[in-house]
């Protein structure tokens, strides 16, 4: 368990301000953020993030909070669909799209496959974490069989990989 949740979150956020002033790594910034959203404190999340650019977030982590942040205002997917253009082919929004989605419709399903695909496409074979997040977001979602349908031309050597697969079929 982290310091977070014994009860230590003033502490945790003295620390992480004092490394982030020494540090420029976005993933202490990242951390930052991520405290603030599991606090539900969005307005200080806005803030942040409207100061600062991710150096790289090929990934699209910067997406899933501006994403949650839009969410937890409306529920409205075309509303949240603003934010595609701004995070195409980023991975992890893409993923976190299609989850948001499938909360509000379930039957958005096509729309639910074409985040799923944007995600897929953009996921390097070698990032095991990637598409161990893209076979649960498809579980997720009711998607097993369009997730099989993605990775069944693919070859991972990871055996982890290999029977999430399995556990699809």
């Amino acid at each position: 368990s982290s310091i977070w949740e014994i009860g230590k979150k003033e502490e945790a956020k003295k620390i992480i301000d004092e490394i982030i002033e020494i540090s420029n790594e976005d993933r202490y910034f990242i951390q930052k953020c991520y405290f603030l959203f599991i606090d539900k404190n969005i307005e200080e999340l806005k803030k942040i993030l409207s100061k600062k650019r991710l150096k790289v977030d090929e990934n699209g982590l910067y997406g899933v909070f501006e994403l949650e942040i839009l969410y937890y205002r409306e529920k409205n997917i075309n509303s949240l669909k603003k934010l595609n253009r701004k995070y195409k082919n980023k991975p992890l929004y893409h993923l976190r799209m299609a989850e948001i989605i499938f909360e509000i419709n379930k039957k958005a399903e096509k729309e639910i496959e074409e985040n799923i695909k944007q995600a897929f496409l953009n996921i390097n074979d070698n990032n095991l974490v990637l598409v161990l997040k893209l076979i649960d977001t498809c579980i997720l979602v009711n998607q097993k069989e369009y997730a099989l349908k993605l990775l069944n031309n693919k070859d991972y050597n990871s055996i982890l990989i290999k029977s999430k697969i399995l556990n699809l079929l």
